[in-house]
């Protein structure tokens, strides 16, 4: 039942609530992943929030959920990275996560040129 209360509290309109699930997905995560997983829906929609911190704790627990799908993750950046962020914490963090993956993973030429631009505006 808790599952329900914390699923329903990422996904309620007032962006306190909403916020306060995600800090608490961030800190659930390395205890219950397969709890936190199931959020993966809400959490999406939670990336678009017009609240900085809500808008910046679902891209962190949404980096957290999708850590090892690299692929599904790039797909996520570069999608915010075309839309914008709402949040300038947020987009501190977008760029932060486009310079980590553009160290550690070999990416397609056209992909790194798309995040190279985005940087340098």
């Amino acid at each position: 039942q808790s599952e329900r209360y914390l699923k329903q509290s990422v996904i309620d309109k007032t962006d306190a609530v909403s916020c306060a699930a995600l800090v608490a997905g961030i800190h659930l995560y390395p205890i219950s992943a397969d709890f936190v997983k199931k959020w993966a829906n809400e959490i999406s929609e939670k990336l678009n929030a017009k609240s900085p911190a809500t808008h910046y704790h679902a891209l962190i627990l949404m980096r957290e959920i999708k850590k090892q799908d690299k692929n599904s993750f790039l797909k996520i950046l570069l999608n915010l990275t075309k839309e914008g962020t709402s949040s300038g914490i947020a987009a501190v963090q977008l760029i932060r996560f486009i310079r980590e993956l553009i160290l550690k993973t070999e990416l397609d030429p056209q992909i790194e040129k798309f995040f190279a631009d985005f940087l340098n505006k």
